[in-house]
């Protein structure tokens, strides 16, 4: 397969810039993130190491931080531990996998934490574990906006949500 890699630092615009991937190849992701982008692929996304928003911390994100997001047709994929290296994974992205969200081989020992903040949605997961915990985190900010061009239907609205799922009967 072909593939592209995105790695390291892009030099950021005061404009959101979207990176398009065309045909079969995939994108290989990693690295620090300092602006607003999205990149789309109608393949593949993989994962190849952490993805992480640049000086900034979680709880100090404004409007004006960086935001990205991941959205393919088919998958967005997590590398195995021989591309990532052992240890935690963070992903900083709202990420949309219209099939698959997956974890190579995530039947390895365990090696840590995946923690995804921003948002995920996908066709199917696989398993992450026992190769890692995960923990996922919502971007609050990603009530007010999203990534360019990022997907979003308007067909639902979060009103308010305590964390704490109900089993209802339905009757």
């Amino acid at each position: 397969k072909k593939k592209k890699k995105c790695s390291g630092n892009i030099a950021a615009s005061s404009a959101p810039q979207v990176f398009i991937n065309e045909g079969r190849n995939r994108f290989e992701l990693s690295g620090q993130v300092n602006g607003h982008f999205l990149v789309y692929s109608p393949q593949l996304i993989l994962i190849t190491g952490p993805v992480q928003y640049v000086n900034t911390s979680s709880n100090g994100l404004t409007q004006s931080s960086p935001l990205l997001g991941l959205v393919s047709r088919r998958s967005v994929e997590v590398a195995s531990r021989s591309t990532t290296g052992s240890g935690d994974l963070r992903i900083d992205a709202a990420i949309y996998a219209a099939r698959r969200f997956s974890v190579r081989r995530f039947d390895d020992q365990h090696q840590g934490t995946l923690h995804i903040y921003g948002s995920l949605a996908a066709g199917s997961m696989s398993a992450t574990e026992p190769r890692f915990t995960t923990r996922i985190e919502k971007d609050p900010r990603l009530d007010e906006m999203r990534p360019p061009g990022f997907p979003l239907t308007g067909q639902t609205i979060l009103a308010e949500w305590n964390g704490t799922w109900l089993e209802q009967d339905n009757q």
